[in-house]
């Protein structure tokens, strides 16, 4: 038998956002008000973004 991992949120499974079925991305707020959320990210992402 697998063992299924315990989510905190049972909403965004501990990502910390919603997707909606219209293909709109929020934030979840039950991890905000629980300040379950990292404000601060250590690593940044490259977003392959050239200007």
């Amino acid at each position: 038998m697998v063992d299924e991992k315990q989510y905190t949120c049972p909403k965004c499974k501990d990502k910390g956002t919603i997707m909606d079925p219209d293909g709109t991305i929020h934030t979840c707020f039950d991890c905000l008000v629980a300040g379950r959320l990292q404000a601060h990210v250590t690593e940044i992402k490259d977003t392959k973004l050239r200007i």
